[in-house]
């Protein structure tokens, strides 16, 4: 199987289980690869006939950055289920068939170790839950805990959506009408009452307090 991947991209974000941890940043490093045939992207020159390692970046740290996690764990399981999930209609990306994720945190145990985990999941293991949350609006739950989640948020074309929010979004496939450019909506309490409306078919990542509980 051929592969994508990313080393060593390193991101600043609130990651652990200690009290300090919770409070002060710390960096953590990423790499994933990404099993797929490269072959037809190679053929036609074609982008959206393989997988934009850009977007995945981007998309791993708005998860990491936004998702407060207390676990390495969890963040990797919903970096996993993203890029393995079937690719949204209009997102112009290949299917993943396997993922490979290891993240590394250099700093809390410097300079005598440096802790990390490992995870390796194939396509077929990717099962998300899908939850109605208003006419034409669906979630896939990423990875969800009573303090946090990772969402795929799915509106049909002229849907409306009230967004938490306590929720952070990146538009990953499709146009929508809000007060700010899609691309990246930081979290903020001020926000409160965001109405997304539908252009087209879009796929949303959503990060941040679980979107049914507001």
């Amino acid at each position: 199987m051929d592969w994508i991947e990313l080393s060593s991209f390193r991101v600043n974000c609130i990651l652990g289980v200690l009290e300090r941890e919770q409070r002060e940043p710390q960096d953590l490093d990423i790499d994933v690869r990404l099993s797929l045939s490269l072959e037809d992207a190679g053929e036609r020159d074609d982008l959206e006939a393989s997988v934009d390692y850009a977007a995945v970046m981007e998309s791993f740290t708005v998860i990491a950055e936004e998702g407060r996690w207390r676990l390495l764990e969890s963040m990797a399981l919903a970096m996993a289920r993203l890029v393995l999930a079937p690719p949204a209609p209009g997102e112009g990306r290949a299917q993943v068939e396997a993922v490979e994720i290891r993240l590394r945190k250099p700093d809390i145990l410097a300079p005598r170790a440096t802790p990390g985990i490992g995870l390796v999941r194939e396509r077929a293991w990717c099962r998300m839950p899908r939850v109605p949350v208003a006419p034409g609006v669906v979630v896939e739950i990423l990875q969800e805990n009573h303090r946090n989640g990772a969402y795929r948020v799915h509106l049909e074309a002229g849907a409306r959506w009230a967004v938490p929010s306590q929720l952070a979004l990146q538009g990953l496939a499709g146009e929508a009408v809000l007060d700010r450019p899609l691309h990246r909506l930081e979290r903020d309490a001020r926000r409160e009452g965001r109405i997304l409306r539908a252009e087209s078919p879009l796929c949303l990542l959503a990060v941040g307090f679980p979107a049914w509980r507001v």
